[in-house]
């Protein structure tokens, strides 16, 4: 079935989503500039690689990344596996990446992205658009 939230990717083998495309209020974060999850396939091994960036030194900016699948019964994106936190002090940039061995089915990457600049915390989400792995 295919699922009936979420965005096919045009390539088959690659997906992204970017804090842009599901945040309104970016403009109006003072330091969190930007952020990026993608899914790509090769065969049944899919990586994910994340990204927050900050428009300035930050004393703490991070990314989490979340690998979601189609559940067809549910009719709904589940959470499969938190594919792990990376965080960066005193920078503009952190990123991850991991690759996962998967089954057939539709996946995508959901990831949090933060930046934290003395108490004041600035955040997004990113939903990647779907792959399929058959």
């Amino acid at each position: 079935m295919i699922p009936t939230t979420g965005e096919p990717s045009i390539d088959p083998n690659y997906g992204e989503g970017t804090i842009e495309d599901s945040s309104f209020q970016l403009m109006a974060n003072q330091y969190l500039s930007g952020g990026k999850g993608t899914i790509s396939r090769s065969g049944t091994t899919v990586t994910v690689t994340a990204n927050t960036t900050a428009r300035t030194s930050v004393d703490v900016i991070g990314v989490r990344i979340t690998l979601q699948k189609w559940d067809a019964q549910k009719k709904a994106w589940i959470n499969l596996s938190n594919l792990g936190e990376y965080k960066s002090h005193g920078s503009t940039v952190v990123s991850g990446q991991q690759k996962v061995t998967v089954a057939k089915g539709r996946y995508r990457t959901s990831c949090f992205h933060w930046v934290q600049k003395g108490s004041k915390v600035e955040s997004a989400y990113s939903i990647s658009t779907f792959i399929e792995v058959k």
